[in-house]
């Protein structure tokens, strides 16, 4: 079967989405209404040829950036292990950039020089855990398929058991 060739505004479409992976912003971008923008995203992106389209613009992306799963996972680890008691001195001042881990540059965000001081701001915890979550496949629905008929109560307690610190 031959592959369906993308109209000028879906590959438009696919070129926007690739970058911030916002469909609605996309949809407005590549020229969609904005009045329809949200629901033109979902139905384009339900469409296997933009979801090939995506899929390959990601692998030109990796390409070109020669950023590996691993290194995103570093800097994202470096997030999650962030503390902001690490980036001050005993006394409250802010420490040296000089003086920081690499992990610890590595999690920072930004950092803002003013006339009163220098504020940094580290991202967000949550958000970096969301994303290792689905990069780890950890979001993912675990398949647990057992028979219950003709079987005992204790057997039953254990896999009850076993489903609850799965949850936790």
């Amino acid at each position: 079967m031959a592959k369906k060739k993308l109209t000028l505004k879906q590959e438009q479409f696919c070129q926007e989405f690739s970058k911030d992976w916002n469909g609605t912003q996309a949809a407005i971008r590549a020229g969609y209404s904005q009045k329809t923008a949200n629901e033109q995203a979902a139905r384009l992106l339900a469409k296997v040829s933009i979801q090939e389209r995506v899929a390959q613009l990601q692998v030109e992306a990796r390409k070109q950036t020669e950023i590996t799963r691993g290194e995103v996972l570093g800097v994202l680890a470096s997030i999650l292990r962030s503390d902001v008691p690490d980036y001050f001195e005993e006394n409250g001042k802010l420490k040296n950039f000089s003086n920081l881990t690499p992990v610890q540059k590595k999690a920072i965000e930004s950092v803002k020089i003013s006339k009163s001081g220098v504020d940094f701001k580290l991202p967000s915890k949550i958000q970096a855990a969301v994303t290792v979550n689905k990069m780890l496949g950890y979001d993912a629905a675990t398949d647990f398929n057992v028979q219950l008929q003709n079987m005992d109560e204790a057997a039953l307690d254990a896999i009850i058991a076993r489903l609850m610190n799965k949850n936790q």
